[in-house]
């Protein structure tokens, strides 16, 4: 199964984007207060470092969004203006915290299930066939579509994809995101990993401690 290939940028800029619109990840906190701001930070090396940063507060019981960038320097070179973000997306953060923790990668939170292999397996062997690069027999297409569609060889390929090991950037991306809630309880949120999704998500926090969670809807 072949994951989109982004360029640094495109990973960061594009996690810190798709973070607001479903603010949701799995795990066992209980955080039963109102969140009074999120801090959505994320950075690359690339040609010099930079940094993207998107803060989210409350104010006069509405939540509003001011999205900084930052270069090498640390000098703005682009701030948005604030912009509301919906009551709905900060209570679904605080309803995932207190979810549970997926412990490894599963394929049915990935999205990979019986139904998408079977829908995508034709569309995957056109890409891995496109532009004429590669030439492959009938026998190796059908080789290819059989495995594409099976879900114990799809397990062990994700687990693959997913390896410590497995970097295609030295430009070191990551994010970091800061919930602070009423009562001043904090949890962070952090990831530099540099597969799809940045799976895994570390969470941390003074009173219920520190783990990692596999869960992709936070990424979606």
């Amino acid at each position: 199964m072949r994951m989109p290939a982004r360029s640094t940028e495109q990973w960061v800029a594009g996690a810190a984007n798709t973070i607001l619109l479903s603010l949701l990840l799995s795990s066992s906190f209980a955080f039963p207060q109102e969140v009074t701001s999120i801090q959505i930070k994320s950075t690359y090396a690339g040609w010099g470092m930079a940094e993207e940063e998107l803060i989210i507060e409350k104010k006069n019981s509405r939540y509003y969004s001011t999205d900084i960038v930052r270069d090498v320097k640390k000098t703005i070179t682009g701030n948005v203006p604030k912009e509301m973000v919906s009551d709905a997306a900060v209570r679904a953060l605080l309803d995932a915290i207190n979810s549970k923790i997926i412990e490894k990668p599963d394929l049915e939170n990935l999205g990979v299930t019986q139904t998408w292999l079977n829908e995508n397996a034709k569309a995957a062997l056109s890409e891995h066939l496109k532009n004429g690069k590669k030439i492959l027999s009938s026998a190796q297409k059908e080789h290819l579509m059989i495995s594409f569609t099976d879900l114990q060889v799809m397990k062990k390929v994700v687990n693959d994809y997913y390896s410590p090991y497995h970097r295609w950037t030295d430009d070191d991306p990551s994010i970091e995101i800061i919930v602070r809630t009423e009562g001043d309880k904090v949890i962070n949120i952090t990831s530099e990993s540099q597969q799809e999704f940045m799976l895994p998500w570390h969470m941390s926090s003074v009173g219920p401690g520190a783990y990692f969670t596999w869960d992709a809807t936070f990424s979606w």
